[in-house]
């Protein structure tokens, strides 16, 4: 049992620090239709956690740039054309500028945001806002702070996505994800900090819940504490866990899969504390010793025929 239980505790810590370090915002892809395609092609390897928020999102934005540069507009009118190349040359002159938003509700997860509470204003609502206006962006970010644009029911983005020369899909292919302000060098989230604390205390307690049922140790502080503890971490899996969300026009999700995963983790991991911790209580209880208890037993009489006996013993 203990040496079971060691295992099987080793193995799901392994593949929670799989899925921890996959949960790290930072690292996620920092657009939902390229990826990370543009960090790759430019430095010839994937991003860390070395490299800054600012490099990754100005990367990004000069390479869709270059991208839609280099697209053929001869099915554009003349109008589309001329605005096309207009929002190119602003393009540029946001993500040289460097100054990006930060999202600062979504702890653990790149999402997009229309305009921060500081101000600072997204790629696409920026070029709605230099070509429209202002208030039509900040009318777009009441509704839509940290949507996708593709999930955006507004009247006036499909408007002026027809205006622009530019389809949905470009659109959606030059709008990255931020991170928290927390995580733009890679830290950890106190999602991620509790995961590891309770991950860390159940594995221990797993441990100790194997070698008292190995040896018949009866201590209840260790399953108590592990019924409460798995409890714990359980509960944080289930209220961290959201339901994967799909873009209809693409298919994309936009939901991010390593919290799930690390979620779906923290409640097997829970789950298994608890198991482990009420089987312990269980197996090892203490059975008290009857004040009266009876027995039976046969025995030869003189004449070799068998006879049976009964005997109470009382305990004071």
């Amino acid at each position: 049992m203990k040496k079971t239980t060691l295992l099987f505790s080793l193995a799901l810590l392994l593949h929670f620090g799989n899925i921890l370090r996959s949960a790290d915002s930072h690292l996620q892809p920092v657009n939902a239709v390229l990826g990370d395609i543009s960090f790759e092609t430019k430095f010839g390897k994937a991003p860390s956690n070395a490299d800054s928020e600012v490099l990754r999102i100005r990367t990004h934005l000069e390479y869709v740039e270059t991208l839609l540069r280099k697209k053929s507009t001869d099915h554009l009118t003349i109008s589309q054309k001329k605005s096309r190349k207009s929002l190119m040359k602003l393009l540029n002159d946001y993500w040289q500028a460097g100054e990006f938003p930060r999202n600062y509700d979504f702890y653990g997860e790149r999402r997009p945001c229309f305009i921060d509470k500081d101000g600072a204003i997204c790629a696409v609502g920026y070029l709605i806002a230099k070509s429209a206006g202002r208030s039509v962006a900040e009318e777009i970010n009441a509704r839509n702070k940290y949507e996708y644009i593709t999930y955006m029911n507004e009247k006036s983005v499909r408007d002026w996505i027809d205006r622009s020369g530019l389809t949905l899909e470009e659109c959606a292919m030059i709008q990255p994800g931020y991170v928290t302000p927390e995580e733009e060098k890679g830290s950890i989230s106190v999602y991620g900090f509790s995961s590891i604390f309770l991950t860390g205390l159940n594995l221990g307690l797993n441990i100790a819940n194997g070698v008292q049922m190995s040896n018949r140790v009866h201590h209840k502080g260790v399953p108590v504490l592990g019924v409460i503890s798995g409890a714990a971490q359980m509960t944080i899996g289930i209220l961290n866990y959201e339901k994967p969300k799909f873009d209809p026009y693409y298919g994309f999700e936009t939901t991010s899969k390593s919290q799930r995963s690390l979620s779906q983790l923290n409640m097997a991991f829970g789950g298994l504390t608890i198991v482990l911790s009420t089987a312990n209580l269980i197996v090892n209880r203490k059975v008290k010793n009857p004040k009266i208890s009876f027995n039976t037993q046969s025995y030869l009489l003189q004449n070799h025929s068998p006879g049976f006996g009964m005997s109470i013993l009382r305990r004071f």
